[in-house]
């Protein structure tokens, strides 16, 4: 069964505890965190002590996506505020080896994103150390951004290398889009816009809409 993890992104950052609550009333898998530095992409968004004050509001998994140019500097601080996921680019320069072991040892479950620019094989070398991949569909750093459809043929690609590998789908994900994903393997999907759209009273309706999309009950 494809989980599905709402973006807080896409949230209502004055009232993000009861955004999650609602969330979590509706049955979601975990919830996703997009962390950006203003460097590697051209946005500034949530930081630790963020994280840390909506971490009570939920035992659902936070799964963080650390879109920054030095995650060194923010695996452990994000680990302490309770992600239980996190994940960081496989287009920073030099060996993300030690990287990828640094958020093993806290015991957390780790993944590398890749961009729809990015080859496959520049991830390849590292699946077998990692848990998960996290597919971009659009280009980093802002809520909805322009679906790229051919960045799904992907899946299939990373699956030869690693057929145990989950990925987890990010960017673009509604009930149009979700189903290809799906169908070509995808674990995990990311939902922003078409989760949130028309606010909390349209929440149970948008979920229910890309459940059906993903053939969940």
């Amino acid at each position: 069964m494809t989980k599905i993890y709402p973006s807080l992104l896409s949230a209502d950052f004055a009232h993000l505890g009861a955004e999650i609550q609602r969330w979590d009333a509706l049955g979601i898998d975990g919830f996703h965190l997009d962390v950006m530095d203003g460097h590697f992409v051209p946005n500034l968004t949530m930081g630790p002590s963020l994280v840390k004050s909506i971490r009570p509001y939920t035992l659902k998994a936070f799964d963080v996506h650390l879109m920054v140019t030095n995650p060194d500097m923010f695996i452990e601080p994000f680990i302490a505020a309770g992600a239980d996921r996190i994940s960081f680019h496989v287009e920073l320069e030099g060996d993300l080896t030690p990287l990828i072991a640094k958020a093993e040892t806290h015991d957390k479950k780790v993944g590398l994103a890749l961009n729809p620019a990015t080859s496959v094989e520049k991830l390849a070398p590292y699946l077998p150390m990692i848990d998960f991949v996290l597919l971009m569909t659009v280009e980093p750093g802002f809520a909805g951004g322009q679906f790229v459809a051919k960045a799904l043929d992907k899946i299939p690609e990373i699956l030869v290398h690693d057929p145990s590998i989950d990925i987890v789908v990010d960017g673009g994900i509604s009930p149009k889009t979700a189903p290809r994903a799906v169908e070509l393997g995808a674990a995990g999907l990311v939902a922003g816009s078409s989760l949130f759209a028309g606010g909390p009273d349209r929440y149970r309706k948008n979920l229910a809409a890309l459940q059906r999309a993903t053939g969940r009950p």
